[in-house]
């Protein structure tokens, strides 16, 4: 999130954060990232961040997201802030992968393995307006 680093343990795909706090003092002291079980985040396979949010793709296609959700942008309606990371609902799951995926200022968007279009979600592009469902962008 805002003054937060994250990174990915290439052999566990574990997530390893800062606490944001705690950033100016002590870059060394990285947290393990926890799901919503409390458990630690594995088969994480990529990683993005926003200005206020973080993502992570893992090794099953799912897209989790966590930080300020202001605007939508972590794929789910509420609350506003999650520390916990986020499954987005991706319509007709069964049928798409993840496959990339990239956060920006106040959205994110990603690309399935099947589909020739980008989705996005959060701070709206073209005023449709806000909106923590994925949008589709025809390429």
């Amino acid at each position: 999130t805002d003054e937060q680093i994250c990174g990915i343990n290439g052999v566990s795909g574990s997530v390893y954060c800062s606490v944001e706090s705690e950033i100016s003092q002590n870059l060394g002291n990285l947290q393990s990232l926890a799901d919503q079980k409390g458990m630690a985040f594995a088969g994480a396979l990529a990683l993005t961040g926003g200005k206020h949010h973080m993502c992570v793709l893992n090794d099953k296609s799912e897209l989790y997201c966590w930080g300020s959700n202001e605007f939508g942008q972590l794929g789910i309606p509420k609350p506003l802030h999650s520390n916990i990371p986020q499954r987005v609902n991706i319509n007709n799951e069964s049928h798409r992968k993840v496959a990339r995926m990239s956060a920006g200022d106040s959205h994110t968007c990603f690309t399935t393995d099947t589909d020739l279009s980008i989705y996005c979600f959060g701070k709206s592009f073209f005023n449709e307006g806000n909106s923590s469902t994925p949008i589709e962008y025809p390429l």
